[in-house]
């Protein structure tokens, strides 16, 4: 097995990973607010939970997956949480119902993970949940989970309820809080001065339970609507003085991370911009419900930059997938590539060129090239295109001795890259080398089936080439245009055939001739 090392960001240090229970990961990774579209920003953080994940199974272990799915809770001044939440924010500004909205970009979020080939979007979600592994829980659908965290933080004598029936989290009880981000108690009292609440203890104190009455949704901790379908049989009992509200942001992922994995997980990841104050206040609320560790390993995504700078929407550089795919025309692989090719603890730099960034402004994304991409498209047509000379071996080619061992020794520099801290950039590096390879020797029918079994291991972890002939994912239009062609080149009428590879183009396909016949594939 690879030798496996990750940076955790708790500890600030390389450690080697064994999980908890030999053979099993438990992986919890920070998922989408459901009020807008999700940016190219949030899947490159995503995409890391299924990189990931496909390596780890790579390896042999069994990994339970969960992604939460926030719709409730997250206000829009993370920092000091205060302002509006931000689906109430969208279903207001929209004249919608809160869940509407979260319906709407929950439905938006799961087409693009599994346009981008998400192993966790193409699980099945109907199994029975003991036999499932992965799970994309909703905050809105574990209030009574979040509550029985809330009453076992306020039976313990870390979390108290004001005068108005909410409920906040005692940072000075918690003498480890700060370890994650840096941000100790000591340090934030020492930093900017923060608007004094007149309920908390201490400004810095986070919600638990927060009391608003112009909340679009709402429980109440004390009626046994709000317990319907809670998983253990012992009822809980709520402290009287709390109000009907809803809960806090943080309370969520603690609650549910418990709910489908254990008190103590093995991989917890999210993008730099949840260390704190999210992930430091999940270890808070956990390890002081608990007396457990909560996450043994933590593994943070750098910020993904466009053109040097944060995304912006006055600009016209806050991607989403949809406009990565559907208007500028890029397939999903493509952007994924891109995503992923970077290692995750160096901040990427989505570079779209002077020209594109100007026409952004302009809102003229009409034929718009972005470099990035264009680079991405490039090196994923050759490595497509290697895939299609495999299936397609010399017929007179000789064994070439050895070409196993040559297979076997780039697999390897592979996995090793990966268990390096998850370096996708050496590891593609190692696929690109075998590649070199592959294109400068003359493979048989054996030599290309092994290759070929090789790029399908890369492939597996990586999820960007087109590994598989998928005849029946080409409309039936297409083939009767490559047939129509076909005749044409055999009455010698190369016009004719010329002009229906032009067509073909147009539809979004290529045809090359081969000793096996048509070899049809959609362009990049």
């Amino acid at each position: 097995m690879t030798r496996i090392e990750f940076t955790n960001s708790y500890t600030k240090e390389r450690e080697v990973f064994t999980p908890a229970e030999p053979g099993r990961v438990r992986m919890y990774n920070c998922g989408p607010t459901v009020y807008g579209y999700a940016h190219i920003g949030n899947f490159r953080s995503f995409l890391l939970s299924d990189v990931l994940r496909r390596f780890l199974e790579l390896e042999g272990f069994e990994v339970r997956q969960v992604m939460n799915i926030t719709d409730v809770g997250h206000l829009t001044e993370d920092d000091i949480e205060a302002g509006e939440d931000k689906v109430i924010k969208a279903a207001r500004e929209r004249g919608l119902t809160p869940f509407e909205i979260a319906e709407e970009y929950e439905s938006a979020f799961f087409k693009d993970a599994k346009q981008l080939r998400f192993k966790l979007a193409l699980e099945h979600a109907d199994k029975p949940e003991t036999e499932r592994r992965e799970f994309f829980p909703r905050a809105t659908k574990h209030i009574a989970e979040q509550l029985a965290l809330l009453q076992t933080l306020l039976d313990r004598g870390y979390a108290y309820v004001t005068d108005k029936g909410e409920a906040y989290f005692d940072i000075s009880s918690f003498t480890r809080y700060g370890r994650l981000s840096g941000n100790t108690l000591e340090k934030l009292n020492a930093g900017e001065r923060v608007e004094i609440h007149p309920d908390k203890k201490s400004p810095f104190d986070f919600a638990l339970w927060k009391v608003d009455d112009a909340h679009l949704m709402q429980w109440d901790p004390h009626a046994r609507e709000t317990w319907e379908g809670w998983y253990k049989k012992v009822p809980v009992h709520m402290d009287d003085r709390l109000r009907r509200g809803f809960p806090g942001w943080h309370l969520e992922c603690s609650a549910m991370s418990m709910r489908y994995l254990t008190e103590t997980i093995d991989i917890h990841t999210g993008g730099e911009d949840n260390v704190f104050p999210h992930h430091e206040c999940e270890i808070a609320q956990s390890e002081a419900a608990t007396d457990r560790q909560f996450v043994r390993y933590w593994m943070h995504v750098r910020h993904l930059l466009v053109s040097g700078k944060k995304m912006s929407k006055r600009d016209g550089t806050f991607f989403t997938i949809k406009q990565i795919t559907d208007e500028l025309g890029y397939r999903p692989e493509v952007l994924r590539y891109e995503l992923i090719r970077v290692h995750y603890r160096q901040p990427q730099n989505f570079n779209i060129g002077s020209d594109a960034l100007a026409r952004l402004k302009e809102g003229n994304l009409a034929g718009l090239h972005l470099e990035n991409l264009e680079a991405a498209k490039t090196n994923l047509a050759r490595l497509n295109e290697t895939v299609a000379k495999l299936r397609a071996p010399a017929p007179e080619a000789e064994p070439v001795f050895g070409f196993e061992k040559i297979a076997q020794k780039y697999g390897n520099e592979f996995r090793d890259a990966l268990g390096d801290d998850l370096n996708v950039s050496e590891a593609l590096a190692a696929v690109n080398m075998f590649v070199n390879e592959v294109n400068r020797l003359k493979l048989n029918a054996d030599d290309s089936a092994v290759a070929l079994d090789q790029m399908r291991i890369f492939d597996s972890v990586l999820a960007i080439m087109d590994i598989e002939e998928k005849a029946q994912e080409i409309p039936p239009e297409v083939h009767a245009l490559v047939q129509k062609r076909a005749e044409a080149r055999a009455a010698k009428d190369f016009a004719a055939a010329d002009a229906i590879r032009d067509e073909l183009a147009n539809l979004g396909f290529e045809v090359k001739d081969t000793p096996k016949g048509a070899d049809i594939r959609r362009l990049n």
